[in-house]
């Protein structure tokens, strides 16, 4: 029986990677001195081609940044996804990067941005090696990055998150990383769960896929070679322990939040049609949580995300969550500062103590709002406190 023809392209497109990997890897390519070019000037040139094009790609990139922003809202991809594709709409020649084109207008007073990290578990191009990082390094990244931007100024700002597949896992263990902080080296990123007010899921398996291979099956169908990053892969299998002790920790977070009186706003969107070939790679039974608000969005996992025009309807959707919640955050944070600020000042003048000196030596003590009428003062202290 004659081969298919689909056999006969991926025989092709193997040979021609083996050819390709045959070639010598741009850092054993010999440095090659022009007759009036200095040394470093080809070393400079070696190391831009040793240079992966993809190192741009990772971390934060801030794309509004209001002057008095008062909230944050960091979007996070998916598997073998980018900062910016997995959120871009292109037809034709429009191209619609959401978050940046049409966000800001309807959200004017939020700082956005995006966090890109190496989410790909194939190898696409002969020299590059695909990343060998587990969840929970992702999610210390994350913190990091996101404690460096908060440092100056804006560290208890609320935080608002959307996030799309496994960078829903991501940002789930690095709520967990930053609210488990308890040592001295880690008490930067503390106030990113403290600050955190609402995480959007959209197509995040919370009890895995049964298609959670289908990034090694997409690249084996466009023909790319196949090498896993087996740990996230099987991370995300259907009913994975990791998968289970990640939720089970997360909605004990939930719990405590709650407790507190300052719960985490979760909405869980779930794509409602398959991809081609695939099927459902996130159904709705793993991508909502019980308790929460679940929305559909019509289309399929990949293109959930992307939405062309501000009368999209899936982009209706994400708006009206995002804007109910930073209206509640925001008028949350106004009546905190009418109402309990007049309590904290009453509180810490009935417990001040000012220890006065007077002309001719003798101490005495007074507290409460009187003790402002004194006209000098040696130093401060709490009342109850035997220190001095």
């Amino acid at each position: 029986m004659a081969p298919s023809p689909f056999k006969k392209r991926r025989d092709k497109v193997e040979e021609a990677t083996a050819e390709a990997e045959a070639l010598p890897s741009p850092r054993n390519l010999p440095v090659v001195v022009g007759p009036n070019q200095p040394l470093e000037v080809a070393l400079r040139s070696r190391s831009l081609a040793e240079r992966d094009p993809t190192e741009d790609e990772y971390g934060l990139k801030i794309l509004h940044d209001p002057q008095g922003a008062a909230i944050d809202i960091i979007f996070i991809h998916g598997l073998t996804g980018n900062r910016e594709s997995t959120w871009t709409r292109k037809s034709g020649k429009h191209r619609c990067f959401w978050p940046e084109d049409l966000l800001p207008t309807d959200i004017e007073n939020a700082r956005i941005a995006t966090w890109g990290y190496d989410a790909d578990v194939i190898r696409k191009t002969p020299f590059r090696v695909v990343s060998t990082n587990t969840l929970q390094q992702h999610a210390d990244s994350l913190c990091t990055d996101l404690a460096n931007l908060r440092a100056h100024g804006t560290r208890t700002r609320p935080i608002i998150f959307v996030v799309h597949s496994l960078g829903g896992l991501v940002c789930k263990a690095a709520l967990l990383h930053s609210a488990e902080a308890r040592t001295m080296e880690n008490a930067h990123i503390r106030e990113i769960a403290e600050s955190s007010y609402g995480v959007l899921f959209m197509g995040t398996p919370h009890q895995g896929s049964s298609q959670a291979g289908w990034g090694s099956m997409l690249a084996s169908l466009l023909g790319y070679m196949k090498q896993d990053n087996a740990d996230i892969v099987r991370g995300l299998e259907k009913e994975a322990p990791e998968l289970a002790e990640l939720q089970r920790r997360f909605y004990n977070l939930l719990a405590s939040r709650i407790e507190e009186r300052r719960p985490l706003n979760i909405s869980c969107c779930f794509e409602e049609l398959p991809v081609p070939v695939l099927g459902m790679i996130v159904p709705s039974s793993s991508a909502e949580m019980d308790g929460y608000k679940a929305i559909p969005i019509h289309a399929n996992h990949m293109d959930m995300t992307k939405f062309g025009s501000d009368d999209s309807l899936g982009y209706i959707r994400v708006l009206g969550e995002l804007r109910r919640w930073i209206e509640a955050a925001t008028s949350k944070r106004d009546a905190d500062a009418e109402e309990v600020s007049p309590i904290l000042v009453s509180e810490f003048l009935a417990n001040l103590v000012i220890v006065t000196e007077e002309r001719k030596g003798v101490k005495s003590d007074a507290s409460g709002p009187e003790s402002l009428n004194y006209p000098s003062w040696r130093c401060l202290r709490w009342r109850n406190c035997s220190v001095r």
